[in-house]
C-alpha cells in the first residue's frame, strides 16, 4: 500500500511540476492582444483536478505577498520540522492552537508513518529525469500543513527528496498559524491540506497542489 500511494503521488508530482514549467515557458513569451478580455486574466492559466498552476498571481495573494515580504516568519526547514515533529510526539501534543488528544494521537502515528514511507520510496528514473534538467533549480516549495494530517504523511517525504534532487528550497509552514497563508490557497473554496506551493526566487506563485493526488480524490469524491 505504501508503495502504490508513493506511485501515485510521485505521478502526480511528476504531472504538476511539467505543467509548472509550461507556464513559466508561456509566461516568457508576450501575451496576444485581447482588449474584450481582463490583462489580469491572461496571466492565468488553470489546471483541472487538484492541481491550479500560475503564471502570476501574487495579486490575488495578499497575505503570501506580505508574509514572503516579512521574511517568511514560522517556515521551518525539513529538518527543523522533523524536529518539531519530535517535540509534540514527546510532548503528547500537536502542532495546532488547541490541544486535541486525538490530533496527539494522529501525530504520533504520522511520525512514524514518515519514516515508513520516506524509507520505502524509491525515486523512478522519469522522476529523476525531471529533477535533474534543471527546471525546477532556484525554486522555493512551501508546503502547508499540520502534524495530525494523513495525507500529509505520504506526500512530504517525497516533496522534500525531490526539492533535494532538484536543488529546490523546501520549507513547511503551519495551515492553522500566522498569518493564514491557506486563506490563499484554498481548494474549491475549503481549507484542505496539504499544499504544496511552488515560487520562484522572488516569491511569485508558479501552481500550488493537493491536498492529494488526483486519482486519490476521484475515489473520495465517488464515496
Amino acid at each position: 500500500l505504501v508503495l502504490a500511494a508513493c506511485l501515485l503521488l510521485e505521478q502526480d508530482g511528476h504531472a504538476f511540476l511539467n505543467r509548472v514549467q509550461v507556464a513559466v515557458a508561456t509566461s516568457a513569451r508576450p501575451a496576444p492582444a485581447c482588449p474584450q478580455v481582463d490583462p489580469a486574466q491572461q496571466l492565468r492559466v488553470r489546471a483541472e483536478g487538484n492541481v491550479a498552476v500560475f503564471r502570476d498571481d501574487v495579486q490575488d495573494r495578499p497575505t503570501w505577498a506580505a508574509w514572503w515580504k516579512e521574511g517568511r516568519p514560522g517556515a521551518m526547514t525539513a529538518e527543523a520540522y522533523d524536529s518539531a515533529m519530535a517535540e509534540w510526539v514527546e510532548h503528547s501534543t500537536h502542532s495546532g492552537p488547541e490541544h486535541k488528544e486525538k490530533y496527539a494521537e494522529y501525530t504520533r502515528l504520522n511520525a512514524t508513518r514518515t519514516r515508513r514511507v520516506a524509507k520505502t520510496y524509491r525515486m523512478s528514473d522519469e522522476m529523476a529525469s525531471l529533477l535533474d534538467s534543471g527546471q525546477c533549480t532556484g525554486q522555493h516549495w512551501v508546503v502547508l500543513t499540520e502534524s495530525w494530517c494523513g495525507d500529509a504523511v505520504q506526500c512530504l517525504p517525497l516533496i522534500r527528496q525531490w526539492a533535494d534532487r532538484a536543488g529546490a528550497t523546501m520549507e513547511v509552514a503551519l495551515s492553522d498559524g500566522e498569518p493564514d497563508l491557506i486563506a490563499d490557497f484554498l481548494t474549491n473554496g475549503g481549507r484542505s491540506i496539504p499544499v504544496w506551493i511552488v515560487a520562484d526566487a522572488e516569491g511569485r506563485v508558479l501552481g500550488q497542489w493537493g491536498p492529494r493526488p488526483e486519482t486519490a480524490r476521484r475515489m473520495v469524491l465517488a464515496h
